[in-house]
């Protein structure tokens, strides 16, 4: 949706630039109001990109405002030449166009701030008709575009418009809309599987996932939110599957509860989904699901904080965002206060129905927050919609790589079956050298184990972890120093079924990716160092004077190591702007990417 309205903007930016350059009779201050509608245009397609409705508002008002000065500085003469008699028709489009943009940054702003509550308190169709309102508004910003555009064009005959992969863009999204639309209001119900992950436990796309909830949804509305003990699911699992190698000597069989073992989280929610439906507990209803919401308990235990305590008669408890955790590890490891999840969601649901205006501000932050570093992630089965996912980059996938850039990721699953990892400290350091035709890098990875006085069994015991460095295909490992070599396997699985995202991934190949593993255990006080050399070439025209690289890393969900990315040259080439030679960031861990971009010079 954020990509239509962003597209419909570009006659107002079009006809912004041109009055500022291309029409040199007119006053200063008309100067200055054509520059700004520019630059305002500018401004509300990247606050509405980025969902920032009331940013994206001020710019369009201001848009108007402009545009009302333009309009009073035109001198009337304008209209007697030919060349410029387009302009007051021009400003009258465009103030529609902007009139238009005030409307549906409104109603985004509407469905930012009520679209939960709308859903939960059963007003989907109300959700769904200013969808369908917004998509008018949109149609009609299009026609007046056009129409901008053709009277810019005869302001200014010699400009340039090359419209046709915008108008691609736009016809696509609308469609996209469209089709969203068409989800919502089905009387098909939509299900989805809203999976519990525990970073105490981490698996590589947050936690692990003790418990689920399945939510229910008819024309946008929440009819249902049942909670499924992940145990209870996997005990009516009667398929017998190859666990991933790193588990095979925990468990025999591979079930739902660890699905969440690919870093790329759409491969983790389509096994979930399929596991899932392989159950008893769900083939003997035919029941099939429609996409997958992964929730790391941290964002829970923030929204706790913003709905306040909740009281739970039955179990004689209260959970605040204090004991959550600690309630939650105890249900899924005791089954001590049974039930606390089950009947503390609807609760949770119940009140974030109910949020005040300040609330539901602290509310969209944190969902922010969530989304921003890994906490809260989406997939749909339906590639219209998982592209929405796509687009607003909380699908948690591994990304298309473009030739320029270096991807590194360092995915953990901690397979000691405890929750050790809420007691660990991590500090990671990327150092990065660029020789004459190969690119030599090396990630250390500090852990240390911190002493705890729990009494609870969980909390004890080493901290075993299965890694993984994922990477650009044509990378070639050196060396791993600090690792440990797997315990040897001695079950059979020659009767078991084969999972073919596994067989691919395990295979230390997986598309563009490369996967090197290896293992890493911690006794409690205990520090440690885990090092990865591994090297690739520089691809370079040999001709070539200069040449661009990208250097990304993606953190983890459930996991904030700050990480310090230095790169340095040898004597071949050096780093334009670089300061004694080489860059050096440091970045806190928070956020889901960390990326360094260099330029770099050839020395002779």
């Amino acid at each position: 949706m954020t990509k239509i309205i962003v597209y419909s903007l570009l006659g107002l930016a079009v006809l912004g630039t041109i009055f500022y350059t291309g029409i040199k009779s007119l006053r200063g201050e008309a100067k200055y109001s054509a520059y700004a509608i520019s630059r305002d245009a500018n401004g509300a397609k990247d606050s509405i990109k980025n969902l920032e409705t009331n940013q994206a508002n001020l710019y369009a008002n201001s848009i108007l405002t402009q545009l009302n000065t333009l309009y009073d500085t035109v001198p009337v003469w304008f209209s007697l030449i030919p060349k410029l008699k387009a302009i007051p028709d021009a400003l009258n489009d465009a103030q529609a166009i902007s009139l238009r943009t005030v409307k549906i940054t409104e109603k985004l702003d509407d469905l930012k701030k009520n679209g939960l509550g709308m859903v939960i308190n059963r007003q989907g169709e109300r959700l769904i008709a200013i969808l369908k309102e917004i998509l008018a508004e949109i149609k009609s910003i299009e026609t007046q575009t056009d129409l901008v555009i053709k009277k810019a064009q005869a302001i200014k005959p010699d400009l340039k418009i090359d419209q046709s992969q915008e108008k691609l863009k736009l016809f696509q999204a609308q469609t996209s809309l469209e089709n969203l639309i068409s989800f919502l209001e089905s009387d098909k119900p939509i299900r989805i599987v809203i999976a519990f992950q525990n970073p105490t436990e981490i698996r590589p796309t947050g936690g692990f996932m003790g418990s689920l909830a399945i939510a229910t949804l008819t024309k946008a509305s929440l009819d249902s939110l049942n909670i499924e003990d992940i145990y209870d699911i996997d005990g009516q699992l009667k398929e017998k599957i190859t666990p991933p190698l790193a588990l095979q000597n925990l468990t025999i069989n591979w079930g739902a509860r660890d699905a969440n073992f690919f870093f790329d989280f759409p491969t983790s929610a389509i096994n979930l989904i399929t596991l899932l439906e392989k159950s008893k507990t769900f083939s003997d209803h035919n029941t099939k699901f429609d996409g997958v919401i992964a929730i790391n308990t941290n964002l829970l235990q923030k929204i706790l904080k913003i709905i306040g305590p909740i009281e739970l008669t039955e179990q004689k408890i209260t959970i605040d965002a204090d004991n959550f955790l600690e309630q939650i590890q105890a249900e899924v490891e005791t089954n001590k206060n049974k039930n606390v999840l089950k009947d503390l969601l609807p609760i949770i649901f119940e009140r974030l129905g109910k949020l005040d205006p300040n609330n539901k501000a602290y509310l969209i932050t944190n969902i922010k927050d969530g989304v921003e570093n890994k906490d809260l992630m989406f997939y749909f089965k339906d590639k219209v919609i998982n592209g929405y996912m796509e687009d607003f980059g909380v699908d948690g996938a591994l990304p298309n790589l473009d030739s320029e850039t270096v991807y590194v990721a360092l995915s953990r699953a901690n397979i000691s079956g405890n929750k050790t990892d809420l007691f660990t400290k991590e500090d990671l350091h990327w150092e990065i050298e660029i020789a004459k035709e190969e690119i030599n890098y090396t990630l250390t990875l500090k852990k240390a184990y911190a002493k705890n006085n729990k009494k609870e069994k969980w909390y004890k015991g080493d901290n075993k972890h299965y890694v993984e460095l994922i990477t650009n295909n044509d990378a070639s490992l050196v060396k791993i120093d600090g690792g440990e070599a797997p315990k040897k396997i001695t079950r059979s699985y020659s009767l078991h079924a084969k999972n073919l995202d596994l067989k691919n991934w395990e295979s230390g190949y997986f598309g563009k990716y490369k996967i090197f593993p290896t293992y890493f255990n911690l006794k409690m006080g205990e520090e440690k160092e885990l090092v990865f050399n591994w090297k690739e070439k520089l691809k370079v025209d040999p001709e070539a004077k200069s040449a661009r690289r990208n250097f990304r890393f993606d953190k983890q969900s459930g996991v904030e190591a700050p990480i310090k990315i230095t790169i340095k040259t040898s004597e071949d080439w050096e780093i334009k702007n670089a300061d004694l030679g080489m860059v050096e960031k440091e970045f806190d861990g928070s956020a889901k990417t960390f990326e360094v971009t260099v330029e770099l010079v050839k020395r002779f």
